[in-house]
């Protein structure tokens, strides 16, 4: 499934939730994204971070010293604070997609496993 498709037909996906890119295009910012939400779109059988340690294929590592704040921006100390690209709200998990490949799963306590896959 296309993403493009998925995101009109499943419930809680939407692109540029902040609307900090508002000078991209719809392609250029699915682009950004990977695949890691196609992995997440296509299967709802399984939680969000097994989806995509399935589909990546390689060892997922949990990036520490940054944190997802309320308003999904992603901020590490002396970084530029990252927006997300993509939500996706299935159940009790959040997964928003940066760029550069950051991912992050948030669920409803604030739990949250930040990753890079590339």
């Amino acid at each position: 499934m296309e993403i493009e498709s998925a995101l009109t037909v499943v419930t809680g996906a939407l692109l540029d939730p902040t609307q900090h890119y508002l000078g991209r295009t719809k392609g250029e910012l699915m682009e950004a994204c990977g695949l890691c939400p196609h992995w997440i779109l296509a299967r709802s059988d399984k939680p969000m971070l097994d989806l995509i340690t399935e589909g990546y294929g390689f060892p997922i590592f949990e990036l520490e010293g940054g944190e997802v704040g309320a308003d999904m921006i992603y901020r590490y100390p002396e970084d530029e604070p990252l927006h997300p690209i993509l939500l996706i709200q299935r159940g009790e998990e959040k997964y928003l997609q940066y760029e550069h490949g950051f991912i992050a799963i948030v669920n409803k306590n604030g739990n949250q496993f930040v990753t890079r896959c590339d």
